[in-house]
C-alpha cells in the first residue's frame, strides 16, 4: 500500500466528545440555560443530531421552540456552531500518532470528509494536523459525497496512486466501507457507538495505535 485515505469525524476527530464539549459551552455560557435545562438541551441536540444526519438549522429550530430561546435566531446559532465548534474539537484517541506513523514510513496521507465546507477544514486546522495529510476533500467542495465512486477516485488522483495501492479508513458501513470497497481499495473500519460493526471491512481498527500494523498488513496480502 502506497497511500492511506481518511474519514474525518469519529475517525480523526471524536466528533462525540467535541460535540459534547461545544454544547455544554453554549447551553451554559452562550444560552446562560439551567443547569437542569444544560443537560436537557445538551441530550436533546444530539438526539436530534443523530450523528451530523439532520441539518443544524432544523435542529435549532426545534430546540428553540422547545427551551423558549428568545435572544438567537436559527441563523445565529447555526452561524455560532459552525465559527465556534472548531475551539472545542478533540482528536480520536491516538489518531495523529498513527498518521504521522505512516507518513514516516513514506506512506501518502489524506482525509476524504462529507461535509460543509470550510467548516470540516476548519476542524482539521484546529486539531492542528492540516500537514499531515497531503490531500484534504470535503464534499461540499468538490460536488460529491461518499459513497459515490468519484470522490474515493479523486483522493487517490490526487495522491497519485491506484485505488488497489490505497487503504480508506472511517466508521460509516455504507460512506466509508462500501464506497471503498466499490473502487477497490482496501478498507479499514473504526467501531463507534453509532456504527458498532461492519462485515463488509477488510480488516477492523479499535485503537488508532494498531492502525500501522493493519496497514502493513493488507500491504503484505496483496
Amino acid at each position: 500500500m502506497k497511500a492511506v485515505l481518511f474519514d474525518l469525524d469519529n475517525t480523526i476527530l471524536d466528533r462525540t466528545r467535541s460535540l459534547e464539549l461545544y454544547l455544554a459551552w453554549e447551553a451554559d455560557e452562550h444560552l446562560n440555560l439551567s443547569y437542569d435545562d444544560c443537560e436537557r438541551y445538551i441530550e436533546k441536540f444530539i438526539e436530534l443530531d443523530a450523528n451530523g444526519m439532520l441539518a443544524k438549522e432544523k435542529v435549532y429550530a426545534e430546540l428553540i421552540t422547545q427551551f423558549g430561546i428568545q435572544q438567537y435566531s436559527v441563523a445565529e446559532l447555526t452561524q455560532t456552531y459552525r465559527t465556534q465548534f472548531g475551539r472545542f474539537s478533540c482528536e480520536k484517541r491516538h489518531a495523529a500518532d498513527a498518521v504521522r506513523t505512516l507518513k514516516s514510513h513514506a506512506i501518502k496521507t489524506g482525509i476524504i470528509s462529507n461535509g460543509k465546507s470550510p467548516f470540516q477544514e476548519d476542524k482539521i486546522n484546529d486539531l492542528g494536523m492540516a500537514d499531515d495529510f497531503d490531500t484534504i476533500i470535503v464534499s461540499e467542495a468538490v460536488g460529491i459525497r461518499k459513497p459515490e465512486s468519484a470522490i474515493f477516485s479523486l483522493g487517490c488522483e490526487n495522491l497519485g496512486v491506484n485505488a488497489t495501492e490505497c487503504v480508506f479508513v472511517g466508521d460509516n458501513p455504507v460512506a466509508d466501507i462500501e464506497g471503498a470497497n466499490n473502487v477497490g481499495m482496501f478498507s479499514v473500519f473504526i467501531p463507534s457507538r453509532y456504527y458498532p460493526a461492519c462485515a463488509a471491512a477488510n480488516a477492523i481498527c479499535r485503537d488508532m495505535r494498531d492502525l500501522p500494523s493493519i496497514v502493513a498488513e493488507g500491504r503484505n496480502t496483496e
